[in-house]
């Protein structure tokens, strides 16, 4: 185990140190490690400053002491994971009654059943749970869903059945209208994203 100390030799005594505070630790190489700490004032600044930081955390929270903090971050972790799944499933129950009022939009190419729609303010997540809805009620398709999220605008496109067999790609697909856009993606033949 090889250890340095940065400090012993700028000071006249130890006990000039003072306190010792670890302010971060990295990876400066494969199997090193670099510990950043304060010592002396700037290692008690740097307690005040993470008081300070715990204080504003307490005040937000609307918590009466400091011991309360962790509970109710735990509290608050578990509710945003139970909203997160129940989004999920959200999604998916969007995702189905999206692809119900979608299948009418359907035109046929080439034989191939083809859907290109812009779904203003659908995010990514939604996007892939409405296509997974559409290519079970299809077969033999290309489909193609834009969204809208934050100034950006999510692609998904999926290809199956004889599309495949005649060379629809969909990450081809993906990239072409994401260049339009001013954008990039790609993928699978039969799934892509941008």
């Amino acid at each position: 185990v090889s250890k340095e100390f940065c400090g012993g030799t700028h000071v006249s005594n130890t006990s000039d140190i003072g306190v010792f505070v670890i302010e971060y630790e990295e990876s400066i190489a494969a199997g090193v490690r670099r510990i950043q700490a304060r010592t002396s004032i700037g290692g008690y600044q740097l307690l005040k400053k993470r008081e300070g930081i715990l204080a504003n955390i307490r005040r937000q929270l609307s918590l009466s002491s400091y011991g309360e903090v962790f509970d109710r971050l735990k509290s608050v972790l578990a509710d945003r994971d139970a909203l997160k799944k129940a989004l999920e499933k959200l999604t998916v129950k969007m995702g189905n009654l999206m692809s119900e009022v979608l299948i009418q939009k359907f035109e046929v190419y080439d034989d191939i059943n083809l859907l290109a729609v812009y779904l203003k303010g659908s995010k990514r997540d939604a996007l892939l749970a409405i296509g997974d809805s559409l290519k079970q009620s299809v077969k033999d398709y290309v489909i193609v869903l834009v969204g809208e999220d934050e100034n950006q605008y999510p692609i998904v496109a999926l290809c199956g059945g004889n599309a495949l067999e005649k060379g629809y790609k969909a990450g081809v697909v993906v990239r072409n209208v994401a260049s339009r856009l001013g954008g990039s993606g790609g993928g699978r033949p039969d799934n892509a994203s941008g």
